[in-house]
């Protein structure tokens, strides 16, 4: 018969469940995170059938209590899981799609060829060199065919290939350059044009954002997982049984 214990504090949100064997499992939550409440209705859930398991421990034999955790089990936790899974896709699907936009391919194939080719023939310092200067076009010609056309490419390379092709498409998807004019200074007085160092910082935050929902959605899902183990352990079932019972009402 499953054991059960809680955690709260202020860094994050756990609930375990150990079996008799002790085979342990626990789904956890960050606090903080853009999913915690939805992981936390969870970790609730899992708390009520704690508390009507150890309310009729002491009067049940071990296969009814079993029984009995697992009547609970799937009065209480399908609601808030398929609420969790219904918030993670939505994000996972909205970031894939953020993803796909800023990830076209170019609008010249014969130019975007030439690029590669000229790209292949560079020494690695003038690679770098070029990441650093390349306009957006020329970013997709090397990253749209993806990373397994480039395997002498290092890793660190490669990411800023595709850090600084996200930027600039982000920057022309958003149409940002027209909310960052330069500045008035003493010894300009009267520019004209855009803040160039403005709209990069601006596309950079906007990056980081998107690097933390995807891993936000990363971290949720994998407490998902931990959610169909935790319910396995808990309720002496396989995992296969422990995802069946939890999406029974979707």
């Amino acid at each position: 018969m499953a054991q059960f214990t809680s955690q709260t504090d202020d860094s994050v949100i756990a609930f375990s469940a150990v079996s008799e064997s002790g085979q342990r499992a626990t789904l956890a939550i960050r606090k903080g995170s853009p999913f915690e409440p939805q992981i936390s209705a969870i970790a609730i859930a899992g708390g009520i059938v704690a508390n009507e398991a150890e309310a009729v421990r002491a009067d049940l034999k071990p296969e009814a209590l079993t029984r009995t955790i697992r009547d609970s089990l799937a009065k209480h936790m399908p609601t808030p899981y398929i609420t969790a899974r219904d918030a993670i896709v939505a994000a996972k699907r909205t970031n894939d799609q953020r993803v796909t936009d800023l990830e076209k391919p170019p609008t010249d194939p014969i130019i975007a060829t030439e690029t590669r080719t000229l790209f292949r023939g560079l020494s690695v310092p003038d690679q770098h060199h070029w990441a650093r200067a390349a306009g957006l076009e020329s970013l997709r010609a090397i990253i749209v065919p993806g990373r397994a056309h480039w395997p002498d490419l290092t890793d660190d390379l490669w990411q800023a290939l595709t850090d600084r092709m996200h930027r600039l498409a982000f920057v022309e998807i958003s149409g940002i350059s027209g909310r960052f004019p330069k500045q008035a200074t003493i010894d300009q007085p009267c520019p004209v044009g855009v803040d160039l160092d403005a709209v990069e910082k601006f596309a950079d935050e906007a990056m980081e954002n998107l690097r933390a929902s995807q891993s936000a959605v990363e971290g949720a899902e994998s407490a998902l997982s931990r959610t169909i183990a935790v319910v396995a352990v808990a309720g002496d079932m396989t995992p296969a049984e422990a995802f069946a019972l939890l999406n029974r009402a979707a």
